[in-house]
């Protein structure tokens, strides 16, 4: 049967592909790796027609290692034979060291090929390393390392062994793997997530099962997470899998025993799927290794499922394969994110480009934690960070110290409030002292005398009652407040200054994760205390104390000018130190004020395109369109016009990328193609998103309204109920009374009764049948599936 002598790969991203010198022989299910400039082919079987798909025993393998030198594109002789020649293995680099291990052996029939290998191409050596553990399958299997760990996977076996390359044995422990077959396995850049990409599920081997599911598994974890592409093209086996440059490309491979063409890019970070274009034929099973911006393939099988000699290389040139979508990723403080995720739907929205806008609401320590970044790189995982406390100190320092100068960029105000569950009809009024001493054990019972110092008319329901005291279980900016409140206001029982943390415990303790729960706590705990983000607290109905700002000053933060605390406030420059700085206990002001910060690097010369969409959601935040929303339904209050300035030049101050499309904004209509520039923020491309926001007030207003509701039938149900024994009595009555000349009224009121309670029983039924229709209604406005049960959105203070 005539082989091909080269598949040349057409992408549309004008991509180039070189058809290479043929290999001297046909070959098919090898594999290929790369260590410095060559790129080294590794066992396969060298008959020429296989027939079928099923592996069956080879007659002549490929029992050596031969190299490919991609500086004079010329391949070489055999550099060093293999122990046990094979097909259909697995093989993996780690500091230079190629590992080869399972597949199957055998030219008279199928052989286990438990044996694992090594070669050293700097030295030439191949040397035997320890077998493959008795438990582990040698078909179906694939490898990846994470650091000096060889992960050894076989859908086979369901499980993946673990090989220690220092100790050079396998490790005790195992961990599950998804029953697949003609999978592929690659890496990051970084070292940090394995991918298994396609196969098919052989839970049913009669009847195997494609699914456009991709496997992934964090350095340190031992469970891969699942992640569906939505994409029908990429249900395949046994194609070719490489990454580069963060994006991983399936070339060719099978669906259902069928060869394919096509080839497609996969964008891991965003879940998105592209055509890039095909192979001019139709190609599986083929050994592919890649080499700074190039893919090097050999071999494979045809549509005719003919082995082939093809050796080809194309280029994949970043500029050509940027992500479709421009991503830009933050984290930080929980307490703007129902406003940050609405603004970056409207954002989105605005932007002709495709772009992906996420933030994760996990609080200001983490935020931070995230921007520093991981490993002793220091690799930070998001774009941006929000926090409403400054960067701490040794975080600054320890940035600084790495030339990596981070920019605080304040855009709200926010206040911090203590509230109550008491049957009190004014505010409760606290101290500073009152607070510390609560919080630290020292005052226990409400009645104390300095509670009741400033609160002797609430004496009567506060007498004889326990304290029962909320604090937050982990550290939060809400809770720093708090204590930079009382440690200024009272360092004699406070003083141990401003933490993110408080430790009393106590049997009266209760110890709640988030401003949710601290809520949840404040409801439905009688003489409790807790302390949340004021707008938080106010929209959910609790009371608020009132707090003592100057001495003998009391009030409650919904009458209080949070303006003025900014009013003559020192602000740091943009990339100073800004640790010391605080709002809390300004004159004349709300006594716990917080900034809401954004925390960027001022270099971003090096972030491309995200960098500019990062600028321009800070943009978006800080304009008057933001700020008023923010301010009107989100309980911050607007920067300031000292503020804003301050917010204003640090923006200035950022490094912004040379060369990266700048984003400009239409806000009145702009003519002759300017307003459908590419990166034009337009308020006229501006459809309605799903505001997650709205909808979350609008499920409270609805619970709220459903609760009433279902009071007021109850009510109902009872009077009806009541009135029926009235009636009951009077038919008794008038049973007794027959002869009484009076028995008229009696017949009068009992029909009377009667039409009532029937009136009642029938507004009841109507009341009933409205309550369910709004409902649904409510659900089906939103497009929701009937049965649907949307949970309260978290909106934990950071």
């Amino acid at each position: 049967m005539e082989t091909k002598a080269g598949l040349l790969l057409v992408l549309v991203t004008s991509a180039a592909g070189v058809v290479l010198d043929p290999l001297p022989f046909t070959i098919a299910r090898g594999t290929a790796e790369t260590v410095s400039d060559t790129v080294f082919l590794i066992g396969g079987c060298k008959d020429a027609d296989r027939g079928t798909t099923t592996i069956t025993p080879c007659t002549a393998f490929q029992d050596s290692i031969m190299e490919y030198n991609t500086s004079t594109a010329a391949h070489a002789s055999t550099m060093v034979s293999l122990s046990t020649p094979r097909e259909d293995h697995a093989t993996v680099v780690v500091d230079n060291v190629i590992y080869m291990m399972g597949g199957v052996s055998g030219t008279t029939g199928l052989v286990a090929a438990t044996k694992v290998e090594s070669f050293t191409p700097g030295t030439g050596v191949r040397e035997d390393v320890t077998d493959l553990p008795s438990t582990m399958s040698h078909l179906n299997a694939g490898a990846f390392a994470f650091g000096k760990k060889i992960y050894y996977c076989s859908g086979t076996s369901a499980k993946c062994a673990i090989y220690d390359i220092d100790t050079k044995a396998w490790m005790p422990k195992t961990i599950p793997f998804p029953e697949r077959s003609g999978f592929r396995v690659v890496v990051n850049t970084e070292g940090t997530s394995a991918y298994v990409v396609g196969g098919a599920d052989i839970t049913v081997p009669a009847s195997p099962a494609y699914g456009s599911d991709i496997y992934i598994l964090s350095a340190g974890s031992e469970e891969w997470q699942t992640r569906t592409l939505p994409f029908f093209e990429f249900n395949r086996e046994d194609a070719v899998v490489v990454l580069l440059n963060e994006v991983i490309y399936v070339l060719g491979g099978a669906q259902k025993k069928q060869p394919l063409q096509t080839a497609l890019a996969v964008y891991p970070l965003t879940n998105e799927v592209q055509v890039i274009g095909g192979l001019d034929v139709s190609l599986m099973s083929t050994a592919a290794a890649t080499h700074n911006d190039a893919v090097f393939m050999f071999g494979g099988l045809d549509a005719n499922l003919a082995s082939t000699t093809a050796s080809n290389r194309f280029e994949i040139k970043p500029q050509l394969l940027d992500l479709p979508t421009i991503p830009l990723h933050g984290s930080g403080t929980t307490n703007p994110s129902r406003f940050f995720w609405k603004w970056m739907e409207i954002l989105t929205s605005r932007i002709k480009v495709p772009t992906h806008i996420t933030y994760r609401a996990v609080g200001s320590s983490t935020g931070m934690s995230d921007l520093r970044g991981v490993g002793p790189s220091l690799s930070p995982v998001v774009s941006f960070a929000c926090g409403d406390i400054p960067l701490k100190k040794e975080i600054y320092d320890e940035m600084n110290a790495a030339s990596r100068t981070v920019v605080h960029v304040p855009f709200a105000l926010g206040t911090i409030s203590v509230f109550v569950n008491l049957p009190v009809t004014s505010p409760l009024k606290l101290t500073p002292c009152v607070l510390a001493k609560i919080y630290t054990g020292a005052i226990k019972e409400w009645d104390h005398a300095d509670i009741l110092a400033h609160n002797s008319q609430h004496q009567a329901v506060l007498t004889g009652r326990l304290i029962q005291v909320g604090r937050r279980k982990h550290g939060s900016s809400s809770t720093f407040g708090l204590t930079q409140y009382m440690a200024d206001g009272c360092r004699s029982v406070w003083n141990t200054g401003p933490n993110s943390k408080i430790a009393l415990s106590d049997a009266h303790v209760s110890v709640r994760e988030g401003s949710t729960e601290m809520t949840q706590f404040l409801e439905s705990t009688e003489y409790a205390i807790g302390y949340l983000d004021s707008g938080h607290g106010i929209a959910k109905g609790l009371k608020e104390a009132a707090l003592e700002g100057q001495p003998g000053s009391f009030g409650v933060s919904s009458n209080a000018d949070i303006a003025k605390a900014a009013d003559g406030a020192s602000w740091p420059e943009p990339t100073a130190d800004w640790s010391s700085f605080s709002l809390i206990n300004r004159p004349g002001a709300w006594p716990i004020t917080m900034v809401s910060y954004f925390y960027l690097y001022q270099d971003m010369t090096g972030s491309g395109i995200t960098g500019s969409l990062l600028k321009a959601f800070v943009e978006t935040v800080l304009s008057a369109e933001g700020q008023q929303d923010m301010e009107t339904n989100y309980g911050f209050k607007q920067a300031p016009s000292q503020m804003k300035a301050v917010s204003e030049k640090a923006l200035n101050s950022l490094w912004m990328p040379v060369g990266a499309p700048i984003f400009t904004y239409e806000r009145e209509t702009q003519k002759n193609g300017v307003g459908m520039g590419d990166y034009v923020i337009s308020t006229k491309r501006n459809p309605r998103p799903f505001d997650s926001a709205v909808l979350g007030t609008e499920l409270d207003q609805l619970r709220e309204k459903s609760e009433q509701d279902t009071v007021q039938i109850k009510q109902l149900q009872d009077m009806i109920e009541s009135l029926k024994s009235k009636v009951d009595t009077l038919q008794q009555q008038r049973g007794t009374d027959a002869a009484h000349d009076h028995d008229d009224d009696n017949v009068k009121m009992v029909a009377i009764l009667a039409l009532v309670v029937g009136t009642l029983a029938a507004l009841v039924a109507v009341a009933g049948i409205w309550f369910t229709q709004s409902r649904t209604a409510g659900k089906k406005g939103r497009n929701l599936p009937a049965g649907t049960e949307m949970s309260e959105p978290d909106f934990q203070q950071s």
